[in-house]
């Protein structure tokens, strides 16, 4: 069954509006992904349909990606979006075999996480005013540096789990396993902890204006430098 590839990319972007109930930004960055691509091939071999592609085509696009200097991340996404165009075409009868079942992504590169050195970390402790919130705002910086917790540990902890006395907090990591963050003693404790029966949520930090607590982060950003108890 031969298809031409505009028709085949506009019924695989109905087929994600319509039955995956994808976004219409989602849909667009398909859209864009999967016109590179036939504009690739039309370029190199006029009026080939999807159908007759194979993998040593697919591979000389994402060859040809790289050659332009594109990052990996983009070239995986779309190799991500070809593959899924592919799965769609096989699965409607429209192609006979899927050439981009045997292509994998490119590694990525493993970077290193870039850390603030002591002075911007001083810096950053020292910016926030001798106001009720601004000292809520260091004492969340200090915790978060002294402790090594995650930012949604750190906006998850209540009253309870801190006990300075001892120099630790209890938090709840990944998985829901208890672990102690400890530090707050070693560096006299962070500044403008809230006392006990401060907060009605019971939450060690609120945000302003609220009884509940912050947005839990988007990302799980893992600010631990070490002082795992």
């Amino acid at each position: 069954m031969e298809i031409s590839f505009n028709q085949a990319i506009e019924d695989f972007l109905l087929y994600l509006k319509a039955e995956k109930q994808m976004s219409l930004n989602t849909v667009e960055a398909y859209r864009r992904d999967l016109e590179h691509f036939a504009r690739f091939v039309q370029e190199r071999w006029d009026k080939l349909d999807p159908g007759k592609m194979d993998s040593w085509k697919l591979r000389r696009f994402l060859g040809w990606l790289n050659s332009q200097g594109m990052a990996k991340t983009s070239i995986n996404r779309k190799l991500a979006a070809i593959r899924s165009f592919y799965r769609y075409l096989l699965r409607e009868g429209k192609i006979a075999c899927n050439p981009a079942s045997s292509l994998k992504g490119l590694k990525r590169p493993h970077l290193l996480p870039r850390f603030l050195n002591l002075k911007e970390v001083e810096r950053l402790l020292d910016r926030p005013p001798l106001t009720p919130l601004g000292l809520r705002d260091k004492a969340l910086w200090e915790t978060l540096y002294a402790s090594g917790m995650r930012v949604g540990e750190l906006v998850s902890l209540n009253l309870d789990h801190i006990d300075l006395k001892a120099g630790y907090a209890r938090v709840w990591t990944k998985g829901k396993k208890e672990d102690r963050a400890s530090g707050t003693k070693s560096r006299g404790g962070p500044q403008g902890l809230p006392g006990k029966g401060a907060s009605p949520a019971g939450l060690l930090f609120l945000p302003p204006g609220r009884k509940g607590p912050f947005p839990q982060p988007p990302g799980q950003a893992d600010h631990r430098q070490g002082g795992k108890g």
